[in-house]
């Protein structure tokens, strides 16, 4: 258990920085070479066309260094941020006694099962599965949303709303506005999911189920049948 802990340990130290030893010394380089730059075009201005051709092809390779150093930060951050998220949830399955992979496939589980209690209730026609402990399903017969799909990428909580009719998608944003999370259409115009990256939790699970119920399915239901 100790040399366990001692590894996440590690993992969340080398998580905290971004740059390697080598790293450093490239971005240290970096802003030398822009300093001798601009002291270079301050003291001593090129003169003719091809000094000055020389000098643009000169800093513009430096801004192409410092590009190159932004996307490597950006993907730091990303991946350290999809670090965090998987060592915080292998820790709260660890409490439970479960791998990760049982832990999510928990969380899933219990919104789809306030999916399929909401479809009991109100007599709609319906098929349940998972594609993997990171992924569940939920398909409809003769409804207006075709399926929903509750998954979990980069260890973050989403949704995943399907209809063929593009109209239903776009009157349920006026309900839409007034929830909990904010919506936008995603990949189509006949798929809406989360804007947001929630965190896998029963707080947020909760989120899920009282939108998916209350400002998705309800009003749909309500469109269709009465």
């Amino acid at each position: 258990m100790r040399i366990k802990n001692v590894m996440n340990k590690k993992r969340l130290d080398v998580l905290m920085s971004p740059f390697s030893k080598d790293a450093k010394y490239d971005i240290l380089g970096l802003i030398l070479a822009c300093v001798v730059a601009v002291l270079s075009l301050y003291l001593v201005p090129p003169e003719g066309t091809v000094q000055w051709i020389l000098k643009g092809a000169e800093i513009t390779g430096i801004f192409s260094a410092a590009y190159a150093i932004g996307l490597m930060i950006n993907k730091f951050v990303v991946n350290r941020e999809k670090e965090l998220e998987k060592v915080r949830l292998e820790e709260l399955a660890k409490r439970e006694g479960v791998t990760l992979d049982e832990y999510l496939d928990k969380q899933l589980s219990q919104i789809m099962q306030a999916i399929e209690k909401w479809a009991k209730i109100h007599k709609v026609k319906y098929k349940s599965f998972k594609s993997s402990s990171y992924k569940h399903t939920i398909s409809f017969e003769d409804f207006l949303i075709d399926y929903i799909d509750v998954y979990v990428a980069d260890y973050k909580l989403n949704f995943l709303v399907r209809s063929s009719n593009i109209d239903i998608l776009r009157e349920l944003f006026d309900y839409v506005a007034h929830t909990e999370l904010k919506l936008s259409f995603v990949f189509d115009d006949f798929h809406i999911g989360s804007d947001e990256k929630m965190r896998v939790n029963m707080d947020s699970a909760r989120t899920v189920m009282s939108v998916l119920v209350n400002s998705i399915l309800n009003p749909v239901h309500t469109r269709l049948y009465l």
